[in-house]
C-alpha cells in the first residue's frame, strides 16, 4: 500500500473502488488518500516505507485543509479527512472540524450530515413512509464525523451526534449496508467509550394509558448492563409512557410492525428475466440488467435470483458463468432457496445477463412465481425487482404430487429425474456478530389493525 503514492502525498486508485464517496475525481484522490491514512494510521507500522507514505498523506491532506478549495468542500470528503488528521494528530485536524461542523444539519436537538439535500416528492407523504431511512451516504458521514469528535474528546457536539446515529439504526441493531453498518458501529462503540461509567444502576418503567394493568419495570445494574432486555407490549392502542431513575446511560428502542401503502420504486436498473428453456427436468433462466441511475455505473452491484419452487441450483451452469470474465462477477452464493451474483459493477452502457441452470429435485403442485431483484450494495435502495414463472408448470395442480387425494382421477406417480453429483465451485459461510454498545435496549412488537 505505501508504494502507491504519487509524488504530491496522496493515493493512487488500484482496482475497484466500490464506495461512491472515494470515487471520482480530485474528490475521491483526498477521500481515498484519507481512507488510506486511517489504515496506516492504525497499523502504525515501524517500516521507514509506511511511516514515509503516512507523513505525505498527511501532508497532501492539511494543504487541501489549509487552501479549502472546492475539492475538498463536499461532506463526505471532509469528514473523512477530518477524522484521519484527528486521528494522526495533525495540527489542522481543528480547522477541518470547523469546516465540516458549518456543513451540519440540525433537527430536534439532533446533528447530523447529508451527501445531498432532501428533495420532496409527490409521495413523501405521512402515509407513504412513516419512518425514514436516511441513505447510507449519510450514516457514513456522520459516523467519521463522531468518530473525529470522540477522538478530541468533544462529548457536547458528540452527544446530539450519537443520539441521531442511534435512531437511524434498523431493529436488528444495524443501518442499510455492510459499509454504513461498520462504520456506525465503530462511531457509535467509541463515543460509548468516551461516555462510559462503571456506576450503573437504573431503572426503567413501562406503562400504557389504555391498559391501566399493563406495568412494567426493567431493572440495569453492573450485573446485566450488557444483557438484552425484550418487553412485548400486547396493546398498541393510546400512549406509552416511559419513566426512568437511577444512574447510568441506556438506549430504549421500539421495533414497529406496520402495514401501509408501499410507496412506487423508482427503478434504478434495467431487469429483465427469461425463461429460455423449460422441461418436466430443467429450467434455464437468463436474467439481464442495466444501470439507469445517476452515477455512470452501479458500484457493486447484486442480482438475486430465486429458485423456483422443486428445483436445486445447477452448479455446473454457474462454473459455466464464473468463466466469463466479460461479467466483472466476483462471487455467486446460494444460501436460503435463491441465488446471489455479486458484480464489480454493473454499466450504464450496456446489459449484463446471466443464464443460470435448475434441476428438479421433487414435485411441487401449483408452484407460485418465483422473485428476483437487482441492487446496488452499498445504496440498496437502487433497486428493481421482478418475477418469473416456469409456464408448463404454473397450472399443474396437487394432483400432479398426490394422485390419491380427493377429487384426483390422475393415477400416474410424479417422476423425479435422478440429480447429477456435482459439487459447487464456492460456497461461502456467512457469520454475523453485533456489538452490545449501550446497556440496555427495549424492543416492542407492535402490530398496526
Amino acid at each position: 500500500m505505501a508504494r502507491q503514492t504519487n509524488k504530491d502525498g496522496s493515493f493512487q486508485k488500484v482496482g475497484k473502488v466500490h464506495s461512491s464517496g472515494l470515487k471520482g475525481g480530485q474528490t475521491g484522490v483526498i477521500s481515498l488518500t484519507a481512507y488510506v491514512l486511517v489504515a496506516l494510521a492504525e497499523a502504525n507500522s515501524k517500516d521507514q516505507g509506511v511511516i514515509n507514505a503516512k507523513n505525505g498523506a498527511i501532508t497532501f491532506l492539511e494543504g487541501k485543509v489549509q487552501a479549502m478549495s472546492s475539492d475538498i468542500k463536499d461532506a463526505y470528503t471532509l469528514a473523512i479527512t477530518a477524522y484521519a488528521l484527528s486521528l494522526v494528530g495533525s495540527a489542522k485536524k481543528m480547522t477541518a472540524l470547523a469546516e465540516l461542523r458549518k456543513m451540519a444539519s440540525e433537527k430536534d436537538g439532533l446533528i447530523y450530515w447529508q451527501e445531498k439535500p432532501d428533495v420532496s416528492k409527490a409521495n413523501d407523504n405521512p402515509w407513504w413512509r412513516p419512518y425514514y431511512r436516511p441513505r447510507t451516504a449519510d450514516i457514513e458521514i456522520t459516523a467519521y464525523a463522531l468518530l473525529a469528535y470522540s477522538l478530541n474528546k468533544d462529548i457536547s457536539v458528540g452527544l446530539p451526534i450519537s443520539r441521531w446515529l442511534s435512531q437511524q439504526r434498523n431493529s436488528l441493531g444495524g443501518y442499510s449496508s455492510t459499509q454504513d453498518t461498520v462504520i456506525g458501529l465503530q462511531a457509535l462503540s467509541e463515543f460509548a467509550e468516551l461516555i462510559y461509567t462503571p456506576d450503573i444502576d437504573f431503572t426503567v418503567e413501562l406503562t400504557s394509558t389504555v391498559d391501566p394493568n399493563f406495568r412494567k419495570t426493567i431493572t440495569v445494574n453492573q450485573q446485566n448492563s450488557l444483557v438484552l432486555q425484550l418487553v412485548e407490549i400486547p396493546n398498541v392502542a393510546g400512549s406509552l409512557t416511559v419513566s426512568a431513575k437511577g444512574r447510568g446511560i441506556g438506549m430504549l428502542q421500539i421495533g414497529v410492525n406496520y402495514n401501509v401503502d408501499k410507496a412506487p420504486e423508482e427503478a434504478s436498473f434495467d431487469f429483465l428475466l427469461d425463461v429460455i428453456k423449460e422441461t418436466k427436468f430443467e429450467v434455464e433462466v437468463k436474467a439481464c440488467s442495466m444501470w439507469t441511475g445517476n452515477e455512470q455505473n452501479s458500484g457493486m452491484a447484486v442480482m438475486d435470483v430465486g429458485i423456483p419452487s422443486g428445483f436445486e441450483l445447477d452448479w455446473d451452469s454457474v462454473e459455466k458463468i464464473m468463466s466469463d470474465k466479460s461479467l466483472n462477477l466476483k462471487r455467486v452464493e446460494s444460501p436460503d432457496r435463491k441465488v446471489l451474483f455479486y458484480f464489480d459493477e454493473i454499466p450504464a452502457a450496456r446489459m449484463v445477463c446471466v443464464t443460470v441452470k435448475f434441476q428438479r429435485a421433487y414435485d411441487v403442485g401449483k408452484p407460485q412465481p418465483s422473485s428476483a431483484s437487482v441492487y446496488s450494495y452499498y445504496e440498496p435502495v437502487n433497486r428493481a425487482a421482478a418475477l418469473y414463472a416456469v409456464d408448463s408448470l404454473k397450472d399443474q395442480g396437487v394432483c400432479r404430487v398426490c394422485p390419491d387425494c380427493v377429487n384426483c382421477e390422475v393415477r400416474d406417480q410424479p417422476t423425479v429425474k435422478p440429480k447429477k453429483s456435482s459439487a459447487p465451485i464456492l460456497r461461502t459461510a456467512v457469520g454475523s456478530g453485533g456489538i452490545m454498545l449501550l446497556s440496555l435496549m427495549l424492543s416492542a412488537a407492535l402490530k398496526w389493525y
